[in-house]
């Protein structure tokens, strides 16, 4: 006769349980199909590609726009504008591939980036360029003082440009922390306006309106 599992089993196995249903969330029979394995194998491999070329591509493009200068005599100062989006578009990129590549290299403990999805992976990555060229270029003028300094014979950086000159990365990195930031600013802007009072007004029931009559 078989004995009924004790309590610290059921709660043992109840563990496991909740695991594999965090770990398998929005998984089907289908997925266990060995096409469907292979397809995921191929997606897996052509995201590690995509990381690596992309990697080395904005790498290439950050020396190219520090080496621009050097090679033409046009003046620093009238490519400026050029100089901080070669420079932001670059390190947003890298940051986007950075964060993809903690992913691939399970170095980050949550799950933020579904790396066997090839078209999030490119989506992020063209959102972290997108948004750390426009955000950089009106939000941090400071970075081409720092490009002009490095260029320059006998110009000193300076260490306030210089860190602000790391913003794009970070932007790149972190589109999650952009999309917050821009949600913070739109509310403040309808705060502003009033658009967010009329909204609320809108949503709100209405004081006239009763269920019922009391007589």
């Amino acid at each position: 006769m078989t004995g009924r599992p004790s309590p610290q089993a059921r709660a043992q196995l109840d563990e496991y349980i909740k695991i594999l249903t965090r770990l398998g969330d929005g998984l089907s029979i289908n997925d266990f199909r060995r096409e469907a394995i292979a397809e995921a194998a191929r997606t897996n491999a052509r995201v590690k590609a995509f990381v690596c070329w992309g990697s080395v591509v904005f790498l290439i493009l950050m020396v190219a726009e520090l080496a621009i200068p050097v090679f033409i005599t046009v003046p620093v100062h009238r490519i400026g504008v050029l100089l901080v989006v070669l420079w932001a578009f670059s390190l947003g990129g890298l940051g986007a591939v950075a964060n993809a590549f903690l992913h691939l290299l399970k170095l980050v403990p949550q799950q933020t980036l579904n790396t066997s999805d090839f078209f999030e992976v490119v989506g992020r990555t063209m959102l972290g360029c997108l948004f750390s060229t426009v955000l950089s270029l009106t939000l941090f003028p400071d970075i081409g003082q720092f490009l002009e300094s490095l260029n320059a014979a006998t110009g000193t950086p300076n260490k306030t440009a210089g860190v602000t000159a790391l913003v794009p990365f970070l932007l790149g990195y972190s589109v999650p922390l952009v999309l917050r930031l821009l949600d913070k600013t739109i509310q403040a802007i309808e705060l502003t306006v009033g658009a967010e009072d009329r909204r609320t007004i809108t949503s709100a029931p209405r004081p006239g309106r009763q269920v019922g009559r009391r007589r």
